[in-house]
């Protein structure tokens, strides 16, 4: 059976068109494990439209707003490590350059300046994918810079986050 979520290159797509949608070369994206959750959101309207009532209802708990983001938190961190093996597969292509970072003890993220990823980057194909990121980078403040905690606490809120860990 066929699953869009783990083929390679669905998932490269999706993060190269999140760095470079984020701003590309202005500054890292910190701590590569959010980028999991953004593929989430951005992978259709029916995803997206439950990122707006996450963040309209962010300090109350919706029960059914609170079961389907369950399901988005939980096929987010399953993706993490898929996550990890495609950004080290972009970085010895050198599409992308990770750094450690000893502050927040994590893998911070760049994307490569390169003329035939920005070619396909630029189709026309990927205008939804485009909005949708850039809607979320609308609703989140610093969504590069926030620390993974940060990020996971706007966009679920209140919900006892911290029970659904896998």
């Amino acid at each position: 059976m066929y699953l869009v979520d783990e083929d390679y290159y669905f998932i490269i797509i999706k993060i190269l068109l999140i760095l470079d949608a984020l701003g590309r070369g202005k500054s890292k994206f910190i701590d590569y494990r959010k980028l999991s959750f953004i593929i989430e959101f951005i992978k259709d309207d029916s995803t997206m439209k439950l990122f707006r009532e996450s963040i309209e209802h962010n300090k109350s708990s919706k029960l059914h707003i609170d079961e389907r983001l369950f399901t988005v938190y939980y096929n987010a961190n399953m993706q993490q490590s898929l996550i990890k093996r495609v950004l080290f597969f972009l970085e010895k292509r050198q599409l992308i350059v990770l750094f450690k970072n000893d502050k927040y003890a994590c893998i911070d993220v760049s994307i490569v300046d390169n003329k035939e990823i920005n070619e396909v980057l630029s189709s026309s194909i990927f205008n939804e994918d485009k909005e949708h990121i850039n809607e979320i980078r609308q609703n989140i403040n610093k969504i590069k810079s926030i620390k993974y905690d940060t990020f996971i606490e706007k966009v679920f809120g209140n919900r006892e986050v911290s029970k659904w860990d896998i």
